[in-house]
């Protein structure tokens, strides 16, 4: 629903007002206050990146926090660091499970103990900051780090009337253009889950914000994600191609049509997110430079181990693809797998237990014709996720 009143008590409106013809407004790049400067994030390293592979793959406890990668040149829109501020508030400690890196550092290789990559809005449009998340180093870190089973989470809401960021999995890049409608934005269908009710317990993990809890003071709703000026930079049609399998969790009308401007689809065995929202900016509620709505529910649900579940699922079932000389036997394991991702999305934690089990039995028994190096990651693949759900 559209905002009728907006107070912005600490920055000019981010984008000039124009008339418009029809179709999406495009080629008006933002402007900023005349005293903004880029603000320099405060970096935060590991002691161990300086070695191959970015260090060394650490065991996980159980119950440990999951850890986030920032990469950014400067702290979107214009200084108010609303990322920092939401993982500050999400309990993030710097140095322990959030580190801050130069996006040029994306070509150097992720930690293979990050659990989830940022990658915050280029909204000065910095050609260097472009051009070095389009790298193809950077580009196949990122796709290795999603393959493996990570969550990436891709602003594409920038000031780059001349290119922008890539991300895994899409083709393209946003075209930038702004929404008819410059505050308002609506949660999709499959935001609200199978009923089609938000607040109520089957709401997309994304709605039921920070508690995780739906229907509570902290969720998604169709008018707190409103912001001004505008809500969002780009769309995730014009201009980029998303996969067939994306899920369209948020939208905005440009030229008529509700279009979306937050996605995600599974790529291997981890989750890519997308956005064309101007969520760092201070006009997002609640407006100013601490956590946001949106910004504090998308954040909790990627670094919600249990709700990528389905794309670790996911992970498994493509890796059975190259068995094409023992297609009965990989058609009965895939359809345990299809069995195990119906259960999960449906919160049947016992039977995808059950055929995460019967899926693990399976492979033992054919261990010999799949070669132990393969039945061996398949089968810890699958504990992982039995030991993620508690089985």
């Amino acid at each position: 629903m559209r905002l009728r009143t907006v107070t912005i008590t600490m920055l000019a409106a981010v984008t000039l007002l124009t008339t418009i013809e029809a179709g999406p407004q495009r080629g008006r790049p933002s402007t900023q206050p005349g005293n903004a400067r880029k603000s320099k994030p405060l970096f935060v390293h590991r002691d161990d990146e300086g070695q191959a592979g970015r260090g060394r793959k650490k065991a996980r406890r159980a119950g440990e926090p999951s850890t986030i990668e920032v990469f950014k040149d400067f702290d979107a829109w214009w200084g108010e660091n609303r990322d920092g501020a939401t993982l500050a508030a999400l309990g993030k400690t710097p140095g322990v499970d959030y580190f801050v890196h130069p996006v040029s550092e994306l070509a150097d290789g992720i930690s293979p103990n990050a659990d989830v990559v940022l990658l915050t809005s280029n909204s000065w449009g910095q050609l260097t900051t472009r051009n070095d998340e389009n790298a193809p180093a950077a580009q196949a870190n990122l796709a290795a780090f999603v393959g493996s089973g990570g969550v990436l989470i891709v602003d594409m809401g920038d000031n780059d009337d001349t290119g922008g960021f890539l991300a895994p999995g899409a083709v393209g890049t946003p075209a930038l253009v702004f929404p008819d409608e410059e505050s308002d934005a609506t949660l999709a269908g499959a935001a609200a889950g199978p009923d089609g009710v938000l607040g109520t317990a089957d709401d997309h993990r994304l709605v039921r914000g920070p508690d995780g809890v739906a229907g509570t003071a902290d969720d998604l709703t169709n008018e707190n994600i409103d912001a001004c000026c505008y809500v969002a930079h780009g769309n995730l049609e014009n201009g980029i191609t998303l996969p067939p399998t994306a899920r369209t969790l948020m939208t905005a009308r440009f030229g008529g049509a509700a279009t979306p401007i937050v996605a995600e689809y599974c790529m291997g065995s981890g989750r890519v997110i997308l956005d064309t929202v101007t969520k760092e900016f201070g006009a997002h509620q609640p407006e100013g430079v601490g956590p946001s709505y949106f910004l504090s529910a998308l954040l909790a649900y990627a670094l919600d181990p249990s709700e990528h579940i389905p794309c670790q699922i996911n992970g498994l079932r493509e890796s059975l693809r190259w068995m094409a000389a023992f297609q009965p036997f990989a058609d009965g394991l895939d359809a345990k797998l299809r069995v195990a991702t119906a259960a999960i999305e449906s919160g049947q934690t016992i039977a995808v237990c059950g055929k995460l089990g019967a899926f693990n039995n399976a492979v033992r028994a054919h261990t010999r014709a799949l070669t132990p190096a393969v039945a061996n990651d398949w089968i810890a693949r699958a504990g992982r996720v039995r030991s993620a759900l508690g089985c």
